[in-house]
């Protein structure tokens, strides 16, 4: 049995391995000072020592995840280079590198809105050397359809994080006389409105399918971009009339003067950024499907809540995942090593240098808010199948 002494020798040189982070917040957001996390962090050194020596067989979950030091692993972007997950990825890339001590490379998968590269993560085996940064709320959305094989977001991968919540918006070119009226009717372009999107069944495509039903708006498609840059470059050239894009995807075309917004599909307005001002939120109490269902003579209760669904499931986020069946103590590592990256001072000031929100959130909390949107899902089935 070990001394005491050969313990307290061996606690000391544990708690000296575990150096000090200035700086570092708890839980609850608050920085803890230098000298108290010094001592806080000596005596977890301490007892991580006691339980391992003493018990040989429990793991840190933060050590179960090493079988990745010095490895390549594959992160999959289902969209083309130079969009929104594109960019998000390639500012975690270098940070995750030196969390998991491995080498990241972001291969892009675009095709099919998404759906190509979403499968080839559900494809490969749950080893942590695939991972991915998928559209959730697309992928909700796309159960809506009848099509086979569409994966779903809480069975087929394990969530490791939310990067952020999408909020959308509606964009015209910066040229376009299109603009919701105060009875939340489309006016000023010609009918039926052309929309672009990644493709018939991509979740952009519900997303515009459902609140065209709840709008009574009169529109058509033209499918085919492999993803948001693609979509804005399109519109740019006036392709078509009108997008719907997530805000961080969005900024840039508005600021360069090339894009504006005309309807948030929020129900609530998504920030204080001057090209919002006076542009309508669709949901909630006095949004643009009230104003519409009552100019309209329909139930405006009933088309709140269905829109407010619909809302809720667009802001399920943009997740990482890995395929289904870690094991569980090695997804845990990888969530927390994960969650560490993206609270990484080094990553938070590329995301603002970039202008991309954060909206972060672990794992299992993320796939809880997955589950609740996930259950909302029939209650927006009857309004596609009344659309085809």
């Amino acid at each position: 049995m070990m001394s005491w002494q050969e313990f307290t020798v061996g606690c000391s040189a544990a708690a000296r391995r575990r150096a000090p982070v200035e700086g570092t917040a708890d839980q609850s957001g608050l920085a803890v000072p230098p000298v108290v996390f010094r001592a806080i962090n000596a005596s977890a050194a301490c007892l991580i020592f006691a339980v391992s020596t003493l018990f040989p067989t429990a793991v840190s979950a933060a050590e179960d995840c090493s079988a990745l030091e010095g490895e390549t692993i594959r992160w999959i972007v289902p969209y083309s280079a130079g969009g929104g997950y594109d960019t998000y990825s390639r500012l975690i890339e270098p940070v995750l590198e030196r969390h998991l001590g491995a080498e990241i490379a972001v291969v892009n998968m675009p095709g099919a809105g998404g759906m190509v590269g979403v499968k080839s993560i559900r494809a490969q085996k749950p080893d942590g050397k695939t991972l991915g940064f998928i559209n959730a709320s697309g992928l909700l959305v796309a159960q809506l359809s009848d099509q086979d094989g569409v994966p779903s977001v809480t069975e087929d991968f394990s969530v490791l994080a939310r990067v952020t919540r999408d909020q959308n918006v509606w964009l015209v070119n910066a040229e376009s006389d299109i603009r919701v009226n105060e009875a939340g009717a489309f006016v000023g372009g010609s009918e039926p409105l052309l929309f672009g999107v990644t493709g018939v069944g991509s979740g952009d495509w519900f997303t515009i399918t459902i609140a065209k039903a709840l709008l009574k708006l009169n529109a058509d498609f033209l499918a085919g971009y492999d993803g948001s840059k693609e979509a804005v470059l399109g519109l740019v050239r006036g392709e078509f009339d009108i997008m719907d894009v997530s805000w961080g995807s969005a900024i840039a075309p508005i600021e360069n003067g090339e894009l504006k917004p005309v309807l948030q599909v929020t129900g609530a307005p998504i920030s204080d950024h001057p090209s919002l001002e006076g542009v309508p939120v669709v949901g909630g109490p006095d949004g643009a499907a009230r104003r519409r269902a009552v100019a309209m003579g329909e139930d405006p209760e009933v088309t709140v809540g269905l829109m407010d669904a619909l809302v809720e499931i667009l802001q399920a986020g943009r997740i990482v995942v890995a395929p289904a069946g870690l094991p569980e103590q090695f997804r845990a590592c990888l969530e927390d090593r994960v969650h560490l990256a993206l609270n990484d001072p080094e990553f938070i000031a590329a995301a603002e240098k970039a202008r991309r929100p954060l909206d972060t959130g672990r794992g299992q909390d993320a796939a809880q808010r997955l589950s609740a949107a996930e259950a909302l899902l029939p209650d927006l089935r009857a309004l596609i199948e009344g659309s085809e």
